[in-house]
C-alpha cells in the first residue's frame, strides 16, 4: 500500500465492521450507530476517519435501502382496500411533493422525525429508491460527521 493511502484509510477491518454495523443498526432499530461512531472516532487515527464515516454511512443507506425496497414489496402485495388507501396518500403526497426531500433529509441528518419510520414509509408511498438513498445518504453523512467532530472534541478536552 502507498505511505499516503496507509495514513488515510483505515484496516480493512475497520473498514468492514464499520460497514457491517452499519447495515446492522440500520435494520435493527436498537443498534445504535451513533454510539458506535462516536466510540470508532475515539480509537480511529483523524486522517482515517472520513473514510471510515463514508463506509458507515454506505452500510447505513444499504440497510435502509433494504428496508425501503421489502417495505415497497409489500405493498404492492396488499389487499384492494389497503392499496387503495394507500393510492390515496401517494395523491396527496404528490400536491405536496416539495415536503417530502425535506422530511427525508430532517430525518436523516437530526434524527427526527426517526429514520426507520420514514424509510418504511418512503417505500410504502415509493417516492423512489435512488432519491432516497442520495438524500439519506447526504444527510447521514452530515450526522455521522459531527457526531465524529464532536467525540473528537470531548476526548481532546481529557488527554
Amino acid at each position: 500500500m502507498l505511505p499516503f493511502a496507509a495514513m488515510v484509510l483505515p484496516s480493512g477491518a475497520t473498514l468492514a465492521a464499520s460497514l457491517g454495523y452499519g447495515v446492522l443498526s440500520a435494520l435493527i432499530p436498537v443498534v445504535n450507530a451513533e454510539l458506535y461512531i462516536a466510540a470508532a472516532a475515539a480509537v480511529v487515527a483523524r486522517a482515517q476517519q472520513p473514510a471510515m464515516v463514508c463506509v458507515f454511512t454506505a452500510g447505513t443507506m444499504v440497510g435502509k435501502t433494504a428496508l425501503y425496497i421489502v417495505s415497497e414489496r409489500l405493498m404492492r402485495s396488499r389487499s384492494a382496500k389497503t392499496q387503495a388507501a394507500v393510492n390515496v396518500w401517494i395523491d396527496r403526497l404528490h400536491e405536496r411533493r416539495r415536503i417530502v426531500w425535506p422530511v427525508v433529509l430532517a430525518s436523516a441528518v437530526v434524527g427526527l422525525p426517526p429514520m426507520y419510520p420514514v424509510t418504511l414509509a418512503a417505500g410504502m408511498l415509493r417516492i423512489g429508491v435512488v432519491g432516497f438513498f442520495v438524500v439519506g445518504f447526504a444527510g447521514r453523512f452530515v450526522r455521522f460527521s459531527v457526531i465524529t467532530w464532536a467525540a473528537n472534541s470531548w476526548v481532546a478536552t481529557w488527554l
